[in-house]
C-alpha cells in the first residue's frame, strides 16, 4: 500500500536521516507531515497517485511511466505537477 511503499523508502538503509535527540519536536513535525502526505495520496485519483509513486518512490523515468500507462510524457508531467501542487498546498495549510 501507500504507507508501506513510502515507509520503505523513508526508512531505506541507504538514506542518511539525521536525528537529533535534542529536538524531538522536529521529529514529531516530520511524522505529522508524513501522515498528511499519506492522507493526501489516499484521496488522490488512483492514476495520479500511482504516477507520483512510480516517479518519486520507485524512480521510474517519465518515459517509463508514459509507456506503462499508455500516455504521453507531457501527460505524466501534468499528473506529477498536480500531485506535487496538492501535497504542497495541503502541507502549507495551517
Amino acid at each position: 500500500g501507500i504507507r508501506a511503499r513510502l515507509n520503505d523508502q523513508v526508512m531505506a538503509p541507504d538514506i542518511a536521516v539525521e536525528t537529533d535527540p535534542r529536538t524531538p519536536e522536529l521529529a514529531l513535525v516530520a511524522r505529522e507531515e508524513l501522515e498528511r502526505v499519506y492522507d493526501i495520496l489516499a484521496t488522490m485519483d488512483v492514476r495520479r497517485r500511482e504516477i507520483f509513486m512510480l516517479r518519486r518512490i520507485d524512480g521510474l523515468s517519465h518515459k517509463e511511466i508514459a509507456a506503462k500507462f499508455g500516455i504521453s510524457r507531457p501527460a505524466v508531467s501534468r499528473h506529477l505537477s498536480k500531485a506535487v501542487a496538492a501535497i504542497g498546498a495541503s502541507l502549507s495549510e495551517d
